[in-house]
């Protein structure tokens, strides 16, 4: 690791471990989204809030929330909660039309598969929602549709669903639509690499000869211990789009996801 690599924050860290075994571009979205969410809630008066649900997320990105928030998850089955990594804990809920409200409900990437679910965010908060969706105009996917027309295949990604949930007009409309005040959208998960979508085990299944490189990384990487250092050195080189900036039509095709804050009217 170089000398101008940025110390290490313990949060970072701690994320850093617990998601080791995701890759490099899961941890990378962790990374960034850690960066995001408390910038988003400043821009509120939000103290209390729910993640609904937290399936894609574990409830992990909630950690850095801690600190200055009192954070629920909703957890069904409480997997979650027994599998939680981290020393301070979230609580968990598992919702029931019992559940009372919270400042602000948010979602990651699966709001835009089950519209319903947003009656239920709406019905939970008393003042803002916070939606993800994935970016269906990433440079990636052209491949990831390709993909599927060459296997035969059908889509069960993230990346599967309305195309108007899927950029962030569409997604800003949709909230208003529905009585809401758009307080800010924009981009996240600008990486230098495309958003393929399908993982090495799915191409693996229909292209054998693709796993030969990735087995040899996985047993060498089953022999060396997890260097957060050099993980959090190469989501660092990797985030000079994101940190710096980039013209917004730019970041509507590299982004992975988009988000939009809204409040209540």
């Amino acid at each position: 690791m170089t000398d101008k690599t940025p110390e290490i924050d313990p949060t970072t860290k701690q994320l850093l471990l617990a998601a080791q075994n995701e890759g490099l571009g899961s941890a990378y979205e962790r990374v960034m989204l850690q960066d995001l969410l408390p910038r988003l809630l400043q821009k509120t008066k939000a103290k209390t809030i729910l993640e609904f649900p937290a399936k894609i997320t574990k409830g992990w990105d909630n950690h850095v929330l801690l600190k200055d928030y009192l954070v629920t998850v909703a957890d069904y089955d409480f997997s979650l909660r027994n599998s939680w990594p981290f020393a301070k804990k979230p609580r968990f809920i598992a919702v029931s039309k019992k559940t009372g409200t919270f400042d602000l409900v948010w979602n990651f990437a699966l709001f835009h598969q089950h519209q319903r679910m947003f009656k239920a965010m709406d019905i939970m908060t008393n003042r803002y929602v916070l939606l993800f969706t994935p970016n269906f105009f990433n440079w990636g996917a052209p491949l990831h549709w390709a993909f599927h027309l060459v296997t035969g295949t059908g889509c069960s990604h993230p990346e599967h669903g309305p195309i108007n949930l899927m950029y962030v007009d569409g997604l800003a409309n949709f909230v208003r639509r529905r009585g809401y005040r758009v307080l800010e959208t924009g981009y996240f998960d600008l990486p230098p690499w495309p958003d393929f979508a399908f993982s090495k085990v799915e191409l693996g299944k229909h292209f054998p000869f693709s796993l030969l490189w990735s087995e040899q990384k996985v047993e060498q990487s089953k022999k060396e211990e997890f260097d957060y250092k050099s993980m959090y050195e190469t989501i660092e080189k990797s985030a000079t789009w994101e940190r710096k900036g980039v013209p917004r039509w730019v970041q509507s095709i590299l982004a992975h996801h988009q988000f939009v804050l809204a409040e209540k009217m």
